[in-house]
């Protein structure tokens, strides 16, 4: 099965944004089948400019993807978002995306989102002020019964944070979920993003039923630069679950 890892995974190595995927292809390109690529910043994502090395690299794996920036945001039909949108189109030309993952609380106009030319999944949220809804699973089946255009993002720690199991995601949207944002957090309230290897047993068996899926998940921890070197082992564990 498909296993992807976030730059945001490995940024705490690099210095700049270009150099987190020249670092995954070093550390980890015999052991992904993708990445991607997560700018929070809208001007650091506009900016990002991808050499040939890059380019290769990403050319040659079958799923990468992109994460919408989102400070600042309000996608929909405005010049900042367009602008969003022709940096993702570029590329997708150069390298071929699978999807746009997109924070709903970031989006004003979901129909915009449907101009991009690409996949669009939707995430779920942690809890916040800034983050009222976009948490439970049945709040999201309602959302894409009126919205099949749209896939859906399923982010593990994300949900455990709000104290809501995995297998409940699993069992209310099952096939819906089209990729998986693969990290822990142990205990309701705080969205750690910690490695699911990192993690006690209790809330690795939380996680267990979203391999049962066979869809592809992608790597998505917050590292210091001493424990980036786990994600040899993350991968391992992923492709160990899919298998049993």
């Amino acid at each position: 099965m498909l296993v992807s890892i976030s730059t945001g995974a490995v940024r705490h190595s690099v210095e700049t944004k270009l150099e987190e995927i020249h670092f995954i292809e070093k550390e980890f390109g015999g052991l992904v089948d993708g990445v991607e690529i997560c700018i929070m910043e809208p001007e650091e994502f506009l900016s990002l400019q991808l050499d040939e090395k890059a380019v290769s690299f990403l050319k040659s794996l079958p799923y990468n993807s992109v994460h919408a920036p989102l400070k600042g945001m309000g996608y929909g039909k405005n010049e900042k978002a367009e602008k969003i949108f022709a940096k993702m189109r570029e590329i997708n030309k150069k390298v071929g995306l699978h999807h746009a993952t997109f924070h709903p609380n970031h989006v004003h106009n979901f129909r915009a989102l449907k101009t991009l030319g690409l996949g669009v999944c939707i995430e779920n949220l942690s809890n916040g002020k800034k983050r009222r809804g976009w948490q439970k699973p049945n709040e999201f089946k309602k959302f894409f019964e009126k919205n099949p255009f749209f896939g859906f993002c399923f982010d593990v720690n994300h949900g455990m944070a709000n104290g809501i199991e995995p297998k409940k995601f699993v069992s209310t949207l099952g096939e819906k979920i089209t990729c998986i944002h693969l990290n822990a957090t142990e205990s309701a309230g705080h969205a750690s993003h910690n490695l699911v290897i990192d993690s006690s047993r209790k809330a690795q068996q939380k996680i267990l039923p979203v391999f049962g899926l066979k869809k592809p998940v992608i790597i998505e921890p917050d590292l210091e630069k001493e424990k980036v070197h786990l994600i040899k082992k993350e991968i391992e564990f992923a492709r160990k679950m899919f298998k049993s």
